[in-house]
């Protein structure tokens, strides 16, 4: 139970804490941005590009990534990517911009290539390293660009001047295809001579169903056979996504209609063909989770691939039967089967932590947008990404609580319960989901495992209270009794409990839900104001937060108005006492020692960034934990020693030199977590040590890196060895020198 079992370790410790003299640390963020492009040279080396300059490359199959720095280009989002041989490669960038480099990324050449202003590179196709072509395009108007000297000079072969082309794709330097569309518009052009742009007709048996007929995948298997796909929609009237098919080389499509069990209800943004027959399309929304749909007919019928993952899968790249697809919020997903089963590599996606809880132990776990939950069990030395999926929904979490360290609860969007028995690591629902997007969960309350509370709304202005007294396996509910939907609800036993929502609804129960009344509220507080959670620290003692904070003294019979310091909407709290609360919201996290009657910002902005701040929580160690946007969490705990019975140093990191192979010189990068003694060394394959390139040095915490010479060592090409020593840890990766 997340209000109580925290508050009696705190009462039994008699805290004293002053937190606006704490430090502030980042414990978990995001490890990439949005990723926009892929592409693999073989099973093990492989590319990915998104948002804020990103690019990074895996020479280990995806399981590891290292982000390229050295980029000239000031633009900030790439689009796509391209690699003719291991070190040859082109990347596609915003502002009609496109960097390439012949050394495997150490250095890179820029080139402005035409098209529309401002036009991103969103495809590019290069057969060899002189000819080839860039998709160029606006959210008004694209080009198909053409270059036969290596990217030095430029010419236009195609104007879309109706609207924007979102993919392109070739089979042979002579065939190619590129798709486009929106608002009541679908536009395909394809190419026989690698020249001419002819426009393609409406497909046959499309439908007259679609607000919008965007296609933003397109797939050439060899100069007939193409796959597309694109818009779809479950908001705006069941518009089901939309699959395209040509045989002659995109002259002419069908469009491919599915029985109503197989249809899916999302954008498709990414397709790729494995056969002819053969065909993975992907996609996704935040209530659908993850989709991926394959065909082995030709598109006569598909299947959905189990994916438990919340983010839209947007971009896909194929080796053999390996698979790599990148998405929103910085998602990655592996396939090493053809795309049957998938995988997620150890990083951590970027999303709205709306929920953070604690078992009242070493478990922390946060959750949020698109499903995806973060945990630690080891107090937030190391942190472990997994989505809250049933394989077919996986809608966005509003509030977690764990009654122990196995098993939890979530409230969600679209009325859905989870629940898990095994810490968090598997989900399973305990109350089904629902289409409707007006029907919301917000906030829940378990006394222990088999009791407890959820409240939501069923509607605009419908109150929604559950109420399980066997663990989720049966509820009873009352709709639209309580006055407009509820955000909030706390517990102190089976009998006493308080609701709070929307303008000003502040409920107590003295039944355990069977009959309400309506709480008391003194001052002078705005009657339209929120209140988003309630927290009591013992039976009588308790706080509202929202709009406004409220205080009660007799168990939320009476409520006292609190004026906050300012305007900003309070999303979470803690109540160390009756008189000690810390709230946070927007970008404040406010403290009283007085009951409210005044207030501290206690946010560190040399540590902070500029997130919007959500979930709250205290550890077991009276440190202070706080989530926000971008999968970041602050805390004031130290990371280092954790606890008298839980004292081990944070997992330090040796990173995968780049480049490897190298010649004649590679950087390493590592991370250590606290001050210590720091030896780097290189041994060959025989184990004799060649190199010392750090030698016991007392080193700070936090990431480093260092540059290895070849010639430095007198060291010959060949298999090495790299062993990082932290105080009386150890770890070793390898790497090839190629002269």
């Amino acid at each position: 139970m997340k209000n109580w079992n925290t508050f009696l370790i705190i009462l039994f410790f008699t805290i004293q804490v002053a937190a606006q003299d704490s430090t502030w640390q980042v414990s978990v963020k995001s490890d990439f941005p949005p990723i926009s492009g892929s592409y693999l040279n073989n099973q093990n080396t492989g590319w990915i590009v998104g948002s804020s300059r990103f690019l990074a490359k895996t020479i280990d199959g995806g399981a590891t990534w290292n982000a390229i720095e050295n980029i000239p280009s000031e633009n900030s989002t790439f689009y796509s990517v391209q690699f003719l041989t291991k070190t040859k490669g082109f990347v596609g960038v915003s502002n009609n911009e496109l960097i390439k480099t012949a050394d495997d990324g150490v250095t890179w050449t820029s080139y402005i290539i035409g098209g529309p202003d401002g036009g991103a590179v969103r495809d590019i196709y290069f057969p060899n390293e002189n000819e080839g072509w860039a998709l160029v395009s606006t959210s008004g108007e694209a080009e198909i660009m053409h270059t036969s000297d290596g990217c030095a000079t430029w010419e236009t072969q195609m104007t879309n001047s109706t609207g924007d082309i979102e993919a392109m794709s070739f089979s042979s330097p002579n065939h190619g295809v590129c798709v486009g569309g929106g608002n009541g518009r679908l536009d395909i052009y394809y190419t026989k001579d690698g020249a001419t742009w002819t426009k393609a007709p409406l497909p046959d048996g499309f439908p007259n169903v679609y607000t919008r007929m965007d296609v933003r995948a397109v797939k050439m298997y060899d100069d007939n056979i193409v796959y597309a796909a694109g818009w779809g929609s479950r908001a705006a009237g069941l518009q089901p996504s939309i699959l395209l098919k040509s045989t002659d080389g995109g002259e002419n499509w069908t469009y491919l209609s599915l029985p109503s069990e197989q249809r899916v209800y999302v954008n498709l943004y990414s397709i790729t063909v494995l056969d002819a027959n053969t065909v993975i399309a992907s996609g996704g929304a935040s209530y659908e989770g993850t989709v991926i749909i394959k065909t082995t007919d030709g598109g006569s019928n598909w299947e959905r691939i189990d994916a438990k993952f919340g983010f839209a899968l947007k971009t896909f790249s194929v080796s053999g039967n390996k698979i790599l697809g990148g998405g929103s919020g910085g998602g990655v997903l592996i396939s090493e089967d053809g795309g049957e089963t998938w995988t997620m590599p150890d990083i951590i996606p970027s999303t709205s932590l709306y929920a953070l809880t604690t078992d009242g132990n070493n478990m922390l776990v946060a959750g949020g947008y698109e499903g995806m939950i973060i945990k630690s069990t080891d107090l937030g030395l190391s942190w472990k990404a997994v989505f809250a999926s049933d394989g077919e929904h996986c809608p966005t979490i509003k509030d977690i609580d764990f009654v122990n360290s196995n098993v939890g609860y979530i409230a969600r969007y679209n009325r859905m319960i989870s629940k898990t028995t095994d810490g968090g690591e598997t989900w399973f629902t305990i109350f089904p989901d629902t289409s409707v997007t007006s029907y919301i969960f917000y906030g829940l309350d378990f006394v222990n495992e088999d009791l407890g509370y959820v409240v939501g709304k069923a509607g605009t202005g419908v109150s929604a209270f559950y109420k399980t007294t066997d663990g989720g396996n049966s509820w009873t509910k009352q709709v639209g009794i309580l006055p407009d939907h509820l955000l909030g609800v706390a517990f102190s036993d089976a009998d006493h409990g308080v609701v709070v929502g929307r303008d000003l609804v502040v409920e107590y129960t003295n039944d355990g839900g069977a009959n309400w009344n309506a709480a008391t509220i003194n001052g002078s507080p705005n009657s339209g104001s929120d209140l988003n959670k309630v927290y009591f620290c013992d039976s009588q003692n308790g706080i509202a937060v929202g709009d406004i904070v409220l205080k009660t003294t007799d168990g939320g019979i009476n409520w006292e108005y609190i004026p906050l310091p300012s305007t900003t909407e309070m999303n979470t709290g803690v109540m160390y006492s009756s008189d000690h609360w810390i709230l946070s919201g927007g970008h404040e996290i406010n403290v009283t020692y007085d009951g409210g009657q005044s207030w501290t910002n206690i946010i560190d902005w040399n540590v902070f960034a500029n997130l919007q701040l959500y979930g709250t929580v205290l550890d077991k160690n009276n440190k202070l934990w706080v989530s926000s946007s971008s999968s970041e969490i602050y805390t004031t705990s130290s990371l280092v020693s954790v606890s008298d019975d839980f004292n081990q140093p944070r997992k330090f990191l040796l990173k995968q030199n780049y480049p490897n192979p190298f010649n004649p010189s590679t950087n390493i990068g590592f991370v250590i977590p606290a001050t210590e003694f720091v030896t780097l060394s290189i041994f060959d394959v025989l184990g004799r040590k060649v190199a010392t390139v750090i030698d016991n040095n007392l080193m700070q915490a936090g990431s480093h890196s260092v540059r290895l010479s070849a010639s430095e060592y007198n060291l010959s090409s060949g298999i090495y060895f790299y062993e990082l020593k932290y105080g009386n840890h150890f770890v070793t990766k390898k790497m090839v020198l190629m002269k």
